[in-house]
């Protein structure tokens, strides 16, 4: 069980490091901030920014929302959207 538990909390931190590496990405690209360069992302993966968008993004990348780092990262694809709408 300990091995379950430590083998799906470095899935979390690989999931939550590979989405923030892309976001780097986008800010070398000239993204002005995270927001922009989470609108950037969405754009480029066809996502329309509508607010279901967030969940879709979060699952797709293997964000756990239900950790603080998920959560923060969900919270943060939300906001983004909701700067678009």
């Amino acid at each position: 069980v300990d091995e379950a538990v430590e083998a799906e909390k470095q899935a979390d931190a690989m999931s939550i490091a590979r989405f923030n590496d892309e976001i780097g990405i986008f800010l070398q690209q000239g993204a002005t901030n995270r927001t922009t360069a989470i609108k950037w992302m969405l754009q480029a993966r066809g996502y329309d920014e509508s607010p279901e968008d967030a969940n879709w993004i979060c699952y797709n990348n293997g964000i756990n929302p239900y950790i603080p780092a998920g959560k923060a990262i969900f919270d943060e694809v939300e906001a983004a959207i909701g700067h678009t709408l």
